[in-house]
């Protein structure tokens, strides 16, 4: 994943412009770093060298998924509202003969 996230999407990134680049370098730094911390959690828990006992082990797994997910998102929502108007990403309007669900005939 680290791969991927600092080598090919990080390219492709950097094609689209100084404010994506500089928020998409921001978004991977913040996952390497949260998904950076569940060795370390494991490493020095009772698991590993036991440098914090089972219960503050515990809590950590706890916290960090908690900031991993929502902390993530809230990162990159603020990230994205920053960008200026012409490199916010805009959605692709639905070709008019396309139908909207997929499910079949109505």
């Amino acid at each position: 994943m680290f791969y991927i996230f600092w080598n090919p999407l990080y390219a492709i990134a950097k094609t689209q412009g100084e404010n994506i680049t500089r928020v998409y370098r921001g978004s991977a730094m913040f996952l390497t770093i949260q998904w950076l911390l569940y060795p370390i959690v494991w490493l020095i828990g009772d698991t590993g060298m036991k440098v914090v006992s089972p219960f503050t082990t515990t809590v950590l797994f706890l916290i960090i998924p908690i900031v991993s997910k929502a902390g993530f998102g809230f990162f990159n929502l603020l990230k994205l509202r920053d960008l200026p108007a012409e490199d916010k990403p805009t959605p692709k309007p639905p070709h008019p003969y396309e139908p909207i669900h997929k499910f079949g005939p109505v």
